[in-house]
Formats: structure tokens, C-alpha cells, sequence
């Protein structure tokens, strides 16, 4: 891939009308001579799931929930169909009206994971399990690299893209990086090479077709499966590396942030920083959600009228999974915080601490795992102003004022929206102390939505 953007425009996401449209014209399920119906229906649904996923955080929750399962009956439909054609034989077996099928089984088996992975959730159980069943199957009919009519895609391809996206940790991502996510996996997919055996193993990614699971990492030492598919990623890895080494090119800090995860995960295997400790007994924190709402929450409202939250702020409760040094993980109800949002988190009648979301993970009960990062202590509510040299003052903006702990070192820290940071850019700043001059002088930490960075008080203003 050319050392260049993957960035894709947005597309109007579709009606959630259409979307049910075309589940009811898709049930029954379509067989014998009603397939040739099937093969028209279904890429109009295709297309309404691709445009699901490529409208990005434009799409509600209850949009993404149906045409995942729209997604899931074209892939059942034309699995079934895809098996009915590797099981014939004959001289005219194997060719494009056969290979379709299964194209389009497996580029709904996609589908059916990107939409999981926008809601933060896990695929059907047993997909993975009737994906590698195919795809094994393919490569003993030698279908692989075949095209069916009219198609770009290949059985390989398409199975590349599902094996690339499902050995990535994507409940960390944000909506912007996970669009840039899928931008890369499909410009990348073509550059996975796929072996079942041949040259001597020293341990990377390989799927288990007996599994119910994605590839994943084996080391060297590590026995392999009886049946099991190589990825090999030294091509994607070096179009991940020319990417951050261009020179001239100043990457989107989404991309940037994305790469060099990406780097590291396709590179081998991610393990956790700190060790975590279990709750024997699950504790339970309350939970503000939203960086407005906890604003409001630290006395914001006492410095200055005119910042209105976005919506009314309802506490929640949620339970301690598990801990560790930089943060814990949480279970609770689906509340619609996504990873990069901001949270206050505190027991009642205690200190209230600002925090991170890293991970998301929707589990089959309807509970979320959260992965939270501490951003640091006695999280106060201010006001932020850049400063010009000029005399010329922007508006004042929202902040959230931190000192740092043991991970985070000492110091005083401000949590903002957007990209106020410039190194020893100066600012008005104005909290319960009263107002101050200070410099802005290392950046701790941003998401697409919100930067951390230290700061030094320069003056005590009057």
C-alpha cells in the first residue's frame, strides 16, 4: 500500500426502516429457485450493512443492533449456499457462480464483526467456528484465490480482512479510530499470506480451525493445532511502518495513536502492563459518565453560567471487576459510554476521581465491561482561556484540574476538550483559588476528543 492517508469521507448512514425492509424480504430463508432472489435482495442488504458501518458515530445504538442481525442472516443464508456449491462435483464445479457464494458468506461474516466491534461487543457465538469450517474447505477445494462473477473479492481476501480485524484489540478504539481501523485492514488485506504448512515455524499469528476464536498469537515454543491456517504479517506490519516513518507527511493524531498500537499488536503478542487483582467481593462505585456532566458535578457551574450540560446527569452504580496500579475494570449497564469518554467515579460521600475509558467490551447477558484509566487526584472543576502575546483572548472553555499520583508522578495536570496544548503556551486560569496565569509545559496523554498535559503556574492574577 502507497505510504499515503486510508482516511474515508463519511456516508449518510441508512433508515432504520430500510434495514428492517430487508430482513423481512430476506425471511423466509431463500432455497432452490429462489436463491437467484437471494443473490438480488442480499447485495442491496450488503450494501445497507456497509453503509452502517462507514456512517461511523452517526448510527445509534438500536440501528447498529439491526443491521448486525441482518448481517447475521446473510451470512446464514449464503453459508448455506456456499456449502451447497463445495459440495458439488463435476466438470463445471468451481467456477464463478459457484465461488460467489461463498464470497459473499464470508464478506457478511465481516460485516457481522465490524458492526459488533462499532458496538463494542462480541460476535455470535459460533461464528468463528462456521468461518474457519468454510474457509477450510475452500483451501481443500482450492477456491482461495478464486473470483466469483462480478467481484473484486476472493475467499482469501475476505478471510484476511476477518482474521486481521478479529486478532486487533478494538474495545479500546474510539469511533474515529476505528473507522481508520477498517480503512486499514481492507488496504492491508491483500498482503496477508496464508499457509496451512511449509517452512519451518518460529512462533506468529495462526488460526485454529477447530476453534470458536479469531487467530491469535503462538510463540515459537507454543505446539500448534492439528488444523490451523499461518498468517504471515511482515508485509502489513512494513506498510504500517513506512506510514509512520514518512517523512514530510504530519499524520491525523487518530492515525498516529492507531498506527503505533497497530505496530505492536500485528507485531506479536500485547500483554496487559500491570498485573490485575481480582475482587473476591465485587465493591460498587457511582459512576458520572460524560466530561460536561462531571464538570457540572465539581462546582463548574459556580465559576461561570452559561455551560449547560448536554443532557441530565444520572448517577450510576456500577461494580468492581478487577484492579490494577493505573486504573480497574467495571461492569455495569449499557449506558452509551464509548472509549475516550471521560468519567467521574467515586463511592458515595467520598472524593470523586476523574478517569479514562480504555476498553469496552458489551457482554451476551447485556452487561458492559469498562476498562477505566485514572487520570489522576482531587479533580477540581475551572475555567481555560488562551493567552495571546497580542493582547487578543479567546473564549473561555470548560476544564477539569488534576494533581497527579503515583503513576502519573506530581504536578499539576488539566483535562480539556480539544487541542488547546502547545509547549509553554500560556493560559488564564481560573478555579475555586482564584484566577492564575500558567504555562502549559508537557502533554500527558489525548484521545481524539480530549488532551491531558501539566502545567505551571506563571502568576497569581488579581
Amino acid at each position: 500500500m502507497p505510504v499515503a492517508s486510508v482516511a474515508r469521507p463519511s456516508v449518510p448512514p441508512p433508515s432504520l426502516s430500510l434495514i428492517e425492509s430487508h430482513l423481512q424480504s430476506l425471511r423466509p430463508p431463500a432455497a432452490g429457485a429462489a436463491s437467484a432472489r437471494l443473490a438480488e435482495a442480499g447485495q442491496a442488504a450488503l450494501a445497507a450493512c456497509e453503509a452502517c458501518v462507514a456512517a461511523g458515530g452517526a448510527v445509534d445504538e438500536g440501528l447498529r443492533g439491526q443491521a448486525q442481525a441482518l448481517a447475521e442472516l446473510l451470512f446464514e443464508q449464503w453459508h448455506a449456499e456456499a456449502l451447497a456449491a463445495l459440495g458439488r462435483r463435476g466438470w463445471l464445479a468451481g467456477g464463478r457462480d459457484d465461488v460467489a457464494p461463498v464470497v459473499w458468506a464470508l464478506h457478511a461474516a465481516d460485516l457481522v464483526q465490524r458492526l459488533a466491534v462499532c458496538r463494542y461487543a462480541g460476535v455470535p457465538a459460533g461464528l468463528w467456528l462456521q468461518v474457519h469450517a468454510l474457509f477450510a474447505q475452500v483451501l481443500a477445494r482450492g477456491w482461495q484465490d478464486k473470483r466469483g462473477r462480478a467481484d473484486t473479492l476472493t475467499p482469501a481476501l475476505c478471510y484476511a480482512r476477518l482474521s486481521l480485524l478479529g486478532l486487533t484489540a478494538s474495545g479500546s478504539l474510539e469511533p474515529a479510530k476505528l473507522a481508520t481501523l477498517f480503512a486499514w485492514v481492507d488496504a492491508q488485506a491483500s498482503a496477508v499470506a496464508l499457509a496451512e504448512e511449509g517452512a519451518a515455524w518460529s512462533g506468529g499469528f495462526a488460526a485454529n480451525l477447530a476453534a470458536d476464536a479469531p487467530p491469535r498469537f503462538y510463540e515459537a515454543a507454543e505446539a500448534l493445532p492439528a488444523q490451523v491456517v499461518r498468517l504471515e504479517l511482515s508485509a502489513v506490519l512494513a506498510a504500517v511502518c513506512a506510514r509512520l516513518n514518512a517523512s514530510g507527511d504530519v499524520l491525523p493524531v487518530a492515525e498516529l495513536q492507531l498506527l503505533l498500537r497497530l505496530r505492536s499488536e500485528w507485531g506479536g503478542l500485547a500483554r496487559r502492563r500491570h498485573l490485575r487483582y481480582q475482587r473476591l467481593q465485587r465493591q460498587s462505585l457511582t459512576v458520572l459518565p460524560g466530561f460536561a456532566a462531571g464538570w457540572h458535578q465539581l462546582g463548574g457551574d459556580e465559576l461561570a453560567a452559561g455551560f449547560e450540560p448536554e443532557a441530565a446527569a444520572v448517577p450510576l452504580r456500577w461494580r468492581i471487576v478487577d484492579l490494577s496500579l493505573s486504573g480497574l475494570q467495571l461492569e455495569g449497564g449499557d449506558a452509551g459510554v464509548e472509549a475516550g469518554s471521560v468519567l467521574l467515579l467515586g463511592k458515595p460521600g467520598g472524593r470523586l476521581r476523574c478517569a479514562l475509558v480504555r476498553r469496552v467490551r458489551r457482554q451476551a447477558g447485556g452487561t458492559v465491561l469498562y476498562g477505566v484509566e485514572y487520570l489522576g487526584k482531587r479533580a477540581a472543576a475551572g475555567l481555560l482561556r488562551v493567552e495571546h502575546s497580542l493582547g487578543n483572548q479567546e473564549a473561555w472553555q470548560a476544564a477539569i484540574t488534576l494533581h497527579g499520583d503515583g503513576w502519573f508522578g506530581g504536578g499539576n495536570m488539566l483535562l480539556a476538550e480539544g487541542r488547546p496544548f502547545q509547549a509553554m503556551r500560556t493560559f488564564s486560569l481560573a478555579d475555586g483559588a482564584g484566577r492564575k496565569t500558567v504555562q502549559a509545559t508537557r502533554l500527558r496523554s489525548q484521545t481524539t476528543r480530549y488532551q491531558l498535559f501539566d502545567y505551571k503556574i506563571v502568576a497569581i492574577e488579581a
